[in-house]
């Protein structure tokens, strides 16, 4: 267990192109990837990353324990082994309140339902439900049915029943879990397991009535403020321009995802991985496209002194921050100081002609993502 860390789920929805209208496949968008992911700008007012594009998710609530849910036996859960022993830190309580605390495991399934109830809330869509349907004749219910569920008026599990509707568990795959660092100054910390959630083309029929629920789906004005569908190579390029900040596990997720320009292959290499081993969180963080683990990735982050930001001579000149994850040379000298407070062990951190494996940060919303040897 990690002390004070929060759980919470996050989804990686992405869809074929042959679901969005021609009106959106413009040149710009077309490119080579087929296939889009949905990414959501938090609110300016988020006091975790503010601003930042990230995909749906958010912390496991009480609610999650109790939803009515039908699990596929054809998808084995990964994330079980790693959450085996980790209790939870909501529970139900005797009235279903999200306000008791108690030792209740946080089982694979309240992680899947709260990444699927999260999707909801914040872009109306809900997936893997056992009856889909689009957003046609309904919408102004399914509308006020999210906005429900969002303000807490009516519970998730009491909505899917009104609906007749279970979850299909097993349509989630988990690819990746990680876990905020110990900062002094911020006790806010998210214990995530991330989920991919690719949609079928089954929908795709004549042009001019494509799935328009794709386009259906919007931001919910509360916690987030823009909706984006987009390629995991554009993505990372306007990362790169400074036109939208991505969170470290969100970069790294893109830079896996963009090693499958084509969906089949993308939906063919979330279903295929394994338990994680103890390499796994050092390939995954860099992006390899032979990743075949699930991984849990615990960075350490270290603040740089000041002398190093005033000297233009020093290759960390105007860095306040570096995040070491697993592979790097530093992590292993991290761990025997301690990953729960290593903000003032800079001046033993190696640096020179080792395996880098970290985030630099040179302001708020610029980093830069190192992989090889400085």
């Amino acid at each position: 267990m990690i002390p004070g860390a929060r759980p919470a789920s996050s989804i990686l929805l992405t869809a074929p192109l042959c679901r969005f209208p021609s009106s959106f496949l413009s040149s710009k968008n077309a490119a080579s990837c087929d296939y889009r992911v949905l990414m959501l700008q938090r609110s300016s007012k988020s006091k975790f990353f503010p601003s930042s594009y990230v995909f749906p998710g958010g912390a496991v609530d009480a609610q999650d324990f109790a939803t009515p849910y039908v699990s596929s036996s054809s998808t084995p859960f990964l994330e079980s082994s790693s959450l085996a022993s980790r209790p939870a830190v909501m529970q139900p309580g005797k009235n279903g309140s999200a306000d008791a605390v108690g030792k209740k495991q946080v089982s694979a399934d309240a992680f899947r339902v709260s990444a699927i109830r999260e999707l909801f809330e914040e872009s109306g869509y809900l997936y893997g439900s056992e009856i889909r349907e689009e957003i046609g004749d309904a919408r102004s219910k399914k509308t006020m049915d999210r906005d429900a569920v969002h303000a807490g008026s009516q519970r998730f599990a009491a909505e899917l029943a009104q609906s007749r509707k279970s979850l299909d568990l097993g349509s989630l795959f988990p690819i990746s879990r990680w876990i905020t660092p110990f900062q002094e100054y911020d006790t806010r910390r998210f214990d995530c397991v991330f989920y991919a959630a690719p949609l079928h083309d089954e929908h795709a029929v004549a042009d001019g009535s494509r799935c328009s629920s794709i386009l259906d789906i919007q931001h919910d004005n509360v916690e987030t403020v823009d909706t984006l569908w987009i390629s995991p190579a554009e993505a990372l390029r306007r990362c790169e321009r400074g036109e939208i900040m991505l969170p470290p596990p969100t970069h790294s997720l893109l830079s896996w995802m963009d090693h499958f320009p084509r969906h089949a292959d993308w939906k063919t290499a979330v279903a295929r991985l394994r338990p994680e081993t103890a390499d796994s969180p050092s390939r995954y963080f860099l992006g390899l496209p032979n990743v075949s683990e699930f991984a849990t990735i615990l960075p350490a982050l270290i603040a740089v002194p000041g002398a190093h930001r005033c000297d233009p001579t020093n290759k960390y000149f105007g860095v306040s921050k570096v995040l070491i994850f697993p592979g790097d040379s530093a992590y292993e000298e991290c761990q025997k100081i301690g990953l729960e407070n290593p903000q003032h062990v800079w001046d033993s951190v190696p640096r020179e002609g080792l395996t880098v494996h970290r985030i630099i940060w040179r302001a708020p919303a610029l980093y830069t993502v190192l992989r090889s040897s400085l």
